[in-house]
């Protein structure tokens, strides 16, 4: 929902800037329309244009540098899951307890971030809206969100487990070397969720975004201004506008990973409990 407010607000801003700049084309003075006065008009937008090309192009490749860090970080959160849970398997039964901790955990991870896969999720809501506006405006004065979502259940599910893990007995050397590593494992596993939990979205990205939108803006405001008035010349400007707004919805997008249409797949944290349920 966020992206596409974002997108939405970007492509009015940007089009209505260039039907405006239309009409003052068509409604100012001859004599601001002369050559010196388009000369001095056109250096001031090819500034404004290398600066948002600029400031876009850093951002994009900001925004999916972390996306990227971020997948690979959740597809090692998932392979330290399986990998601990095998660990209790060669422990016996001794183990099943914490493992079935372990699973609920996984599960409880999967619905708490991916809701939409188990019908947690309600869209079109009033109240969705209604969160995504106030969501938009705590990001703008600054209020950081965390990526990765979990509830004090949750929490409390991985405590229990590493303290279940740290409690299982160990007799001969074998299973001490088991206990270690499952010990090494469980605190892996919550170095790496804290990880997780701490990153937030991009805190500069909705100021860049609003600047941005602003120079843009501005920017067709120029082109409507030296351009003729016909179809031909509003069609252009409208393509431009959708294909600038799409732009900012895949920067939002990405800066939030675990929603829309560009998030992060779930399918390690799965194949993860797929692996727990064997």
């Amino acid at each position: 929902m966020i992206p596409l407010i974002v997108a939405l607000g970007a492509f009015l801003c940007v089009f209505t800037g260039a039907l405006v700049g239309l009409w003052l084309g068509r409604n100012v003075p001859e004599h601001y329309r002369d050559s010196p006065s388009q000369e001095a008009i056109q250096l001031a937008t090819g500034m404004l244009s290398v600066l948002a090309a600029l400031v876009l192009g850093l951002l994009t490749s900001s925004i999916q540098s972390n996306f990227d860090t971020i997948n690979t970080e959740v597809n090692d959160f998932a392979a330290q899951l399986a990998m601990l849970d095998q660990t209790l398997v060669d422990m016996g039964p001794e183990a099943a307890s914490a493992r079935q901790i372990l699973r609920r955990y996984t599960e409880l991870s999967i619905q708490e971030n991916w809701p939409e896969e188990s019908g947690a999720a309600q869209h079109g809501s009033r109240s969705e809206i209604v969160q995504s506006f106030a969501s938009i405006f705590e990001s703008l004065r600054g209020v950081a969100h965390p990526m990765w979502r979990e509830g004090p259940d949750t929490n409390r599910l991985l405590n229990s487990l590493r303290l279940a893990v740290a409690g299982l007995p160990a007799e001969g050397e074998p299973a001490q070397t088991l206990r270690a590593s499952a010990v090494d494992l469980s605190q892996t596993l919550v170095e790496a969720r804290w990880t997780l939990h701490e990153r937030t979205q991009n805190p500069l990205l909705p100021s860049f975004l609003v600047i941005l939108t602003f120079w843009t803006t501005a920017i067709f405001l120029s082109f409507g201004y030296n351009a003729p008035c016909n179809p031909a010349v509003i069609v252009a400007f409208f393509i431009a506008a959708v294909a600038l707004a799409a732009s900012f919805d895949l920067l939002i997008e990405m800066d939030i990973p675990f929603e829309g249409l560009l998030r992060i797949s779930s399918h390690a944290m799965h194949d993860a409990l797929e692996h727990m349920t064997q």
